[in-house]
């Protein structure tokens, strides 16, 4: 195997492993850095390739200006990390773009990231059943989790299409996946994993009617000869227990820190920056809990019109699927900023490629 094949095999396998704290590299990027070190001239052709990828750079480069500007005004060195998270999960984008036509890169793709699958079912039930209503399992919170799964899903969806895996076996992998997003019982999570399935369904309807079928039996048989309740699931009951203990006030539009938009307007032309939440009169302290409207305070609307406007690229071919799939990973973005996931850039990248190169139809 090349080394940059395993490098990458051992990235997805162990990025699930937090070991230090929020906002610090992971032992997983100490593998991607060495892979991009590896790779680093083939990366650096990859620039101009994509107008997508266009885009992105001038993005990049865009948050790089306005947090170095806001530096030099406040002085606080905590406003150039962030660009550098932007550096590093558009470095992704670079390597899954040199590697976009290569069968063997997402072969490995879908093997690793089924062994990590298999390895987190397997930590969950060995060792974190019954433990609390909200699973994070290694990772800092139980929404990193639900991210990694819900990308997880569009991932899995687009590879077994390039791939031409079975429905059965990518069925099987995704329900394994809706298991750890459920585990996590983030809302906005089972949110889109619920609409991720019926997307499923709907581009599946020939091959899942049977399942559906043989499923409203099995429900119907339990509710009407047994003493099944649906609530007894352990599960399911872990769900209620979070709607009906979770304090509505972080689902507000100022408990996600959403009003500083209109308290402090003046910052929407350029941009705020990032790393100096306390500073913004809004009643939440953190950072905005939604990734666009996060990118319009931090970055302004000349930043904001900037990602738009990658967006607008892999929409633009109006291809239903990458549609569906952008809109269920926006779902979960309303209520979380990601853009600081690497594996959020990678999943927006991949729906961008099946919307333009139809994926698994040549």
């Amino acid at each position: 195997m090349r080394l940059e094949y395993f490098l990458w095999m051992i990235y997805l396998i162990v990025f699930p492993f937090y070991y230090f704290s929020q906002g610090n590299p992971q032992f997983s990027d100490f593998f991607a850095v060495f892979l991009f070190i590896l790779s680093f001239n083939i990366i650096l052709t990859q620039i101009n390739k994509e107008n997508y990828i266009n885009v992105l750079f001038v993005f990049v480069i865009y948050t790089f200006f306005i947090n170095s500007i806001w530096f030099m005004i406040t002085g606080e060195l905590n406003n150039m990390r962030f660009p550098l998270y932007y550096i590093y999960s558009f470095m992704f984008v670079l390597f899954l773009n040199a590697k976009k036509h290569d069968y063997k890169f997402w072969n490995t793709t879908y093997n690793s990231l089924s062994v990590s699958i298999i390895i987190q079912i397997l930590i969950y039930l060995f060792y974190f059943v019954g433990i609390s209503i909200r699973t994070k399992l290694f990772f800092n919170n139980p929404n990193q989790l639900a991210l990694w799964g819900i990308c997880l899903l569009i991932l899995f969806y687009i590879m077994s299409k390039i791939l031409n895996k079975s429905f059965r076996e990518t069925t099987f992998y995704m329900f394994l996946i809706s298991v750890l997003i459920m585990i996590s019982n983030s809302m906005a999570g089972i949110g889109a994993m619920v609409l991720f399935w019926l997307f499923y369904f709907i581009n599946n309807k020939v091959s899942v009617f049977k399942y559906v079928i043989l499923l409203f039996m099995v429900l119907f048989f339990c509710y009407s000869y047994t003493d099944f309740v649906f609530r007894d699931i352990y599960l399911i009951e872990n769900i209620y227990t979070r709607i009906e203990t979770d304090n509505q006030n972080d689902n507000t539009f100022s408990g996600r820190g959403l009003d500083r938009i209109v308290n402090d307007y003046r910052y929407l032309i350029f941009g705020a920056g990032e790393g100096r939440s306390k500073d913004f009169n809004s009643i939440y302290k953190g950072e905005i809990h939604s990734t666009l409207p996060s990118i319009l305070f931090s970055y302004g609307f000349i930043g904001f019109l900037i990602y738009m406007y990658s967006i607008f690229l892999i929409l633009k071919s109006k291809n239903k699927e990458a549609l569906g799939l952008f809109l269920i990973l926006f779902v979960f973005s309303f209520a979380h900023m990601n853009l600081r996931i690497p594996l959020f850039w990678v999943s927006l990248f991949t729906i961008y490629l099946l919307s333009k190169y139809n994926l698994g139809k040549t």
